[in-house]
């Protein structure tokens, strides 16, 4: 009997799977990707200046959830074109010649692929890719613009990122009608390149559920030109950032209208209900720079943070003189603080990339605050210090001073000893529990030192044991040694000492 020759099985791959099972194994890839955007969402809300978004491979890569899976093959694709919701958040990133990971006419399918649901669009690019000049860009971007613009009244978010502003979608041209639904629009670029485009028939534009504005210089000063109360329109703002506006010209009579003041008042205005306030590279000009005429006080109120960042010193300078603030925390970036007359008053105040060239120990002499963080301030040294733990500094009853701090955070502030750290804190307390004082400043009960720094030695961390409820110290230095060093008083002593 001739030995029977045994059957080959066809080998199995994907593409045999039945469509119900390839849908339901989409959608489970899909509640996986919204979980993740959802904790993303979550960090930003405690902090809209973070940068995460930007960094988040996840969310500007080719490779991410639908994209990666209708690539693999036609079959997958029209499998997955059968799902509106798979297609809702589209984000497109633009290189050096067109975007990725569609085409105009793949972003045009996508639209008709979501139907009638809500949308969230983003149209970016990459920090580290080459930048394009303005003409190039515009000849990316304007196509979009044209595609998604027509969309805003499904969209609940609403971004575009360019480096030149215009290259922007503009308010009254490109972005008009109604949005009942959008909660998010970020309108923001790298540099205000002065291209202005008047709007001579403006159409009007409504988003009454608007929490998150990021806007442009370019777009603040043409809906300002047509609807001067524009921003109190918008009940339900909360998050609001101003970014890239140039000093204006003689000649650039189209900006020239709003003012410092002008724009003061409007944040000022006792409708808005603002959490979080930016003010970045934006500089409105006509400031009144004449320090002996007096000028009427604003009350600016932020229920939370209010960030300035890469300003002039002429805005600096007449902020300080024109604004009492009441915010829970101010963040200072990249201006300077001697042109300020002095720092308004929060209890939290973040220093960051403040110029080594400034004096700190002049700067901070008369603020009064409880939590002090400095992040990148090369300026922060030993004089510093020794301004901190002066008595005569501390106990001045006739002014301001930096009595009240309890909590230091020194983040790559490499320039202060450790000597020069024991003696503010010997200055200012003796013993930790000493915390309720009839006079004189409350104990300093953390610090917390990260990046470029001194090291410690075990003799400095049991010093620092006897006189702090707690301790986060992470440094590393330049030849490699690290210090890691973590203690609470009521918890265990982590040690780690190259």
């Amino acid at each position: 009997m001739q030995p029977t020759t045994p059957k080959r099985c066809k080998a199995s791959s994907a593409e045999d799977l039945p469509n119900e099972l390839l849908t339901i194994i989409f959608k489970l890839v899909h509640q996986l990707e919204v979980f993740h955007k959802e904790s993303i969402n979550l960090r930003l809300t405690e902090d809209p200046y973070d940068k995460y978004w930007f960094s988040c491979e996840n969310l500007t890569s080719a490779a991410r959830f639908p994209n990666s899976l209708a690539h693999v093959c036609s079959a997958w694709r029209t499998i997955m074109s059968s799902v509106p919701s798979f297609w809702t958040d589209i984000v497109v990133i633009v290189n050096t010649s067109s975007p990725v990971p569609f085409s105009l006419p793949d972003i045009q399918s996508v639209l008709e692929w979501t139907r009638d649901l809500p949308l969230n669009i983003s149209v970016t690019r990459r920090i580290d890719s080459p930048p394009l000049d303005s003409f190039n860009e515009r000849k990316i971007l304007v196509p979009l613009i044209n595609i998604f613009s027509p969309q805003i009244h499904r969209c609940q978010s609403f971004a575009f990122y360019a480096t030149h502003s215009s290259a922007l979608p503009l308010i009254g041209r490109d972005i008009n009608g109604s949005a009942p639904l959008l909660r998010e629009l970020k309108l923001e670029c790298e540099v205000d390149d002065g291209t202005m485009d008047i709007i001579p028939d403006w159409s009007s534009f409504s988003c009454p559920s608007l929490f998150n504005l990021v806007i442009n210089g370019s777009n603040f000063i043409n809906i300002t030109r047509h609807d001067p109360n524009w921003l109190t329109n918008l009940q339900d703002l909360r998050w609001v950032t101003f970014n890239r506006l140039k000093l204006p010209t003689q000649k650039d009579v189209s900006r020239s209208h709003v003012s410092f003041l002008k724009f003061i008042e409007m944040l000022a205005n006792e409708d808005l209900e603002l959490e979080y306030l930016r003010i970045f590279d934006f500089n409105p000009g006509h400031y009144n720079l004449d320090s002996s005429e007096e000028l009427t006080i604003i009350i600016l109120e932020i229920s939370k943070r209010l960030v300035l960042e890469d300003l002039s010193d002429p805005f600096v300078h007449q902020f300080s003189r024109t604004i009492s603030l009441y915010a829970d925390e101010l963040h200072i970036s990249k201006c300077s603080l001697t042109a300020m007359e002095d720092i308004p008053f929060t209890e939290n105040l973040k220093l960051e990339d403040i110029s080594p060239a400034e004096d700190l120990s002049i700067s901070l002499r008369k603020w009064p605050g409880s939590v002090l963080t400095l992040s990148r301030c090369l300026g922060f040294n030993d004089r510093v210090l020794d301004m901190m733990g002066d008595p005569d500094v501390l106990h001045d009853f006739f002014d301001n001073s930096p009595n009240n701090l309890v909590k230091l955070i020194l983040i790559d502030c490499p320039n202060f000893s450790i000597e020069a750290l024991k003696r503010m804190l010997e200055g200012r307390n003796e013993d930790v529990e000493d915390v309720l004082r009839y006079y004189g400043p409350p104990a300093i009960e953390g610090i917390k030192v990260n990046g470029a720094g001194p090291s410690l030695s075990y003799e400095d961390v049991e010093w620092f044991k006897g006189r702090l409820r707690y301790l986060d110290w992470h440094t590393e230095q330049r030849d490699g040694a690290v210090s890691l060093v973590e203690f609470d008083a009521e918890e265990q002593v982590t040690l780690d000492l190259d």
